[in-house]
């Protein structure tokens, strides 16, 4: 709600392009700010203190920002002749769509990608995400307006908004079972590594603002972007002899920069293609695209880490022979060399078994390191995926003079 909502009052405030586009900017620069100590201090507070104080820590910030919003924010009152309903019908099929693809996301978790209750899930959000968009057609007041629908440039803009978050997030959901499964960093350590990505998102964001604003057709940013991503995402999943945290930090710094000139720009863009009337509602779906790949991504990279950590560790104990009945239920799942006392029971079911622990452990390490390493392939695909659609976007003005 916050998201959406807020990047609907920029462009209700600010309608000309190069003022809107600072002011995006700023709304850039401290979400990614918040993104880039929030890693770090989410780590720190369950190493030192406990995990409820990551929720705990959130009132006071939620306080502040509220007060702000109550005494400082303009009230702005419309009242142009416009449709003002919400079509009910409408939301509750597009609530059902995403509260069953969240169910699907613990699902495959659980029990696997084609596990019934996935595959159930699926199903039904399938069929509800196309009568929602069958009602779009035909309702007198469509969540989705008419012209947001008929835009090609707006859809596919959405289309790489999606992808933009599937990517990110399956960063920022396969990045910590490397470092702390892979590597055994602790949760600071691991934080630590990672900030560099959502810092350099914050400088490439400002960077980025600098930029469009002095070009005329500023879409080749976002093919540039893309290609960057790509170069970050085959980086880390090539990695180095080592396994060093300076490298891994640098390649994530890479992608961060990618996403600092990907992110501002799928707001500024659709905003460009749609009227001020909409333009509110055409970023907020902008933003929600990302936070629906954002889903998809932290869903699908645990389950394609999962399944190629099972499968490396069955064959490796397969090759070694029978007797690792104890072993191959504990490496089910990567969670066994995260869990507190999960190392311990690694060496001794390998002891009881007949295996060396040592061994066995080093296995499980590198296990986890390889399909980590496949997960930022498949993003690199991606990316490169989506360089190719951005080539074909309309154009994008920004500097009007």
């Amino acid at each position: 709600m916050i998201v959406g909502v807020l990047s609907a009052c920029i462009a209700d405030l600010f309608p000309e392009p190069v003022d809107r586009m600072r002011w995006q900017l700023m709304h850039s620069v401290g979400f990614a700010l918040a993104q880039g100590v929030g890693p770090w201090l989410g780590g720190w507070l369950t190493e030192h203190a406990t995990w409820r104080w990551v929720f705990l820590a959130a009132v006071p910030v939620a306080l502040l920002a509220w007060f702000t919003t109550w005494r400082f924010f303009p009230l702005v009152e419309h009242h142009e002749a416009m449709e003002r309903r919400v079509d009910a019908t409408s939301v509750v099929l597009l609530a059902v769509s995403l509260i069953v693809l969240v169910l699907w996301s613990g699902a495959i978790e659980g029990a696997g990608l084609t596990s019934p209750s996935a595959l159930a899930c699926i199903g039904i959000a399938t069929v509800s995400a196309y009568l929602f968009i069958r009602r779009q057609r035909n309702c007198a007041a469509p969540i989705v307006p008419a012209e947001v629908r008929a835009s090609g440039g707006t859809l596919q803009l959405l289309a790489l908004g999606t992808m933009a978050g599937l990517v990110l997030n399956m960063l920022l959901f396969t990045t910590p079972l490397l470092l702390q499964a892979g590597l055994q960093l602790s949760a600071d350590e691991a934080g630590a590594v990672m900030t560099p990505l959502l810092l350099c998102i914050t400088i490439a964001s400002v960077a980025n603002a600098r930029l469009a604003m002095r070009m005329d057709r500023a879409e080749g940013l976002m093919v540039g972007g893309h290609l960057l991503l790509a170069t970050g995402c085959m980086l880390m999943a090539v990695g180095d002899a080592g396994h060093s945290t300076a490298y891994i930090a640098l390649s994530l710094g890479i992608c961060g920069t990618a996403f600092g000139f990907l992110l501002p720009n799928f707001t500024q863009h659709i905003l460009v293609l749609t009227s001020r009337q909409n333009g509110g509602l055409a970023s907020a779906l902008g933003q929600a695209s990302r936070l629906l790949g954002g889903l998809l991504g932290a869903a699908l990279g645990w389950a394609l880490v999962a399944s190629l950590f099972r499968s490396s560790v069955t064959d490796a104990l397969a090759a070694a022979g029978a007797g690792h009945a104890a072993l191959a239920s504990l490496l089910d799942s990567p969670q066994v060399l995260l869990q507190p006392g999960g190392i311990l029971k690694l060496k001794q079911a390998a002891t009881q078994s007949g295996a060396d622990p040592g061994e066995m452990l080093v296995l499980s390490r590198n296990a986890i390191a390889d399909a980590v390493r496949a997960s930022y392939a498949v993003c690199a695909a991606l990316a490169v995926a989506c360089a190719a659609i951005s080539a074909r976007l309309p154009p994008f003005p920004v500097n009007r003079g």
